[in-house]
């Protein structure tokens, strides 16, 4: 890890420490191109507002996105799916989802995020469920990377459970991007971490068969 923890009443699990070369230009980098407002919300002093690329990221295909939007109109968060994943990507984000407790008969339900790496040919493939059922709901989400070989790593995996469909539970993450954060000519994930009124960003390296998260910070809580 390029991240160290500190100690005490000032350690934030999902906001180590940034101290190392590389750490600190992982993080100029995502303030750059994922940082909208600064700070946002209550802290931290240096996080700010998670924002989306406004611009097409080089060597990146988005085959399938899943967008949820506020929409003023309605005073309602809105979502759609654009694009729909290949085949075997949707199979493998079932079999996975499945694995978390999704009944079969669920599958078409299943809404997803692909988004391909042009230049290293791997995918790393999102899919999420959620029904309501008056004030309760039922979540359960994967992430997967889909390597050229077919070969997935699990990177981020909530088990199917029901919730108050106002205040949720455990952690969430969406894809933003992929994109080469270090400078080091090898294309990295950015996830977007969430709890309950608290959001981060997370920087995974895929090089090769080795997946590992290199960073973890910004973002804001409320």
């Amino acid at each position: 890890m390029s991240v160290q923890l500190i100690s005490g009443a000032e350690r934030d699990p999902h906001r180590p420490a940034c101290k190392t070369n590389r750490c600190m230009k992982i993080k100029s980098y995502l303030k750059e191109h994922y940082c909208g407002e600064s700070p946002h919300g209550n802290g931290p002093d240096d996080g700010c507002e998670i924002v989306s690329p406004k611009a097409a990221q080089a060597a990146v295909e988005v085959i399938a996105q899943w967008n949820c939007d506020w929409n003023e109109q309605k005073s309602d968060v809105v979502c759609r799916q654009d694009g729909e994943p290949p085949a075997s990507t949707r199979l493998i984000i079932a079999r996975e989802m499945r694995r978390l407790g999704l009944p079969t008969a669920q599958d078409a339900q299943i809404k997803s995020t692909v988004l391909r790496s042009t230049s290293a040919g791997w995918s790393v493939a999102a899919g999420t469920y959620h029904r309501l059922r008056g004030e309760t709901a039922t979540s359960c989400e994967v992430i997967v990377i889909v390597h050229a070989d077919v070969h997935v790593n699990v990177l981020r995996q909530q088990r199917c459970h029901e919730e108050n469909a106002d205040v949720s539970e455990g952690t969430r993450w969406w894809p933003l991007g992929i994109a080469d954060v270090d400078g080091d000519g090898n294309p990295d994930i950015i996830l977007e971490g969430g709890e309950y009124e608290n959001h981060w960003l997370e920087v995974v390296s895929v090089r090769g068969a080795s997946v590992r998260t290199v960073f973890s910070g910004l973002g804001y809580y409320l």
